[in-house]
């Protein structure tokens, strides 16, 4: 029946090529010019469609589900899906409040004078706020501690579980000395645990936001030197934190749900917006429909 009726009242007028007075709850051509232009505007070139989606929400440009902009916006610019594979009976490691868990892992970037830096970064699990993170041109355990140390000066709490990778740089003496001296002198409880080792579950949250860094941002502008790096990834990870809502946050950026803040209800907005819709197409003033002619 809906391919009967999209066939029968089909609109070359229109853009979503369906009449609006015979499909009325379709969304206007005004929010669908909205989701063109922010989905062609460079400003959200390295966003996912889940965090323009989100953004557009707050700002009050569209009223509509995550599922119709997907639809929407595949129509503009089409993607190909991903297939998510994940072990039979898996479970990711899922916080249920800000720092119960924090990520720690390096990685590194090669900018185009050849140089190779060293990239270390706490992320929180709950928010997926970067915490904490330096941007160095060697591996070593003092830049490890050193990155712990900002972090924890940077939030208040008496218990955490630090959650890394079974590399020699995070599993040695200093690091377990450093984890006692917070202990016995700030009496911060700190467990470390070791991904895939002490614990089933990956560090795949922190290495998801390494991911993000490179293949959405660095590798499309290569920073020439070791001092631009430093300065790209300062934007980068302000825009992460503060800038792009997340889809897993319920259109929250990291540093919104760090500090706690909650998205308001927008389910009444959303039916509201659907009654709007349902009139204005009803009286669509279109000149060059021809459903309503005689056969």
């Amino acid at each position: 029946m809906t391919w009967y009726s999209q066939v029968n009242f089909d609109c070359k007028s229109s853009k979503l090529k369906l009449c609006a007075k015979q499909h009325p709850y379709q969304i206007t051509s005004n929010e669908f010019k909205t989701i063109e232009s922010c989905l062609l505007d460079p400003y959200y070139e390295t966003w996912p469609k889940s965090a323009i989606h989100s953004n557009l929400l707050k700002l009050g440009k569209i009223t509509i589900s995550r599922s119709t902009f997907y639809k929407h916006a595949q129509q503009i610019m089409p993607s190909k899906e991903r297939k998510k594979s994940r072990k039979k009976g898996y479970r990711p490691l899922r916080a249920s409040y800000v720092n119960k868990y924090w990520h720690m892992d390096i990685s590194y970037f090669n900018t185009d004078n050849n140089q190779r830096s060293f990239i270390y970064a706490i992320i929180d699990n709950y928010s997926r706020k970067i915490i904490a993170w330096k941007c160095e041109q060697e591996i070593s355990k003092i830049h490890i501690g050193s990155v712990i140390n900002e972090a924890l000066k940077l939030t208040s709490l008496t218990q955490l579980n630090l959650v890394t990778d079974g590399g020699k740089e995070n599993v040695n003496q200093y690091i377990q000395n450093l984890i006692l001296q917070y202990y016995e002198q700030s009496g911060i409880d700190i467990e470390h645990k070791i991904a895939l080792k002490t614990i089933r579950q990956s560090n795949s949250m922190i290495e998801r936001f390494f991911r993000i860094m490179k293949s959405n941002y660095l590798y499309f502008n290569v920073p020439y030197s070791h001092q631009e790096l430093c300065l790209a990834l300062e934007k980068i990870i302000h825009e992460y934190n503060f800038l792009r809502p997340h889809y897993a946050l319920n259109h929250l950026t990291p540093a919104e749900c760090f500090d706690g803040k909650q998205f308001p209800d927008i389910s009444k907005r959303i039916k509201r917006a659907r009654k709007q819709r349902f009139k204005k197409n009803k009286n669509c003033n279109c000149t060059l429909c021809i459903c309503d002619e005689p056969d």
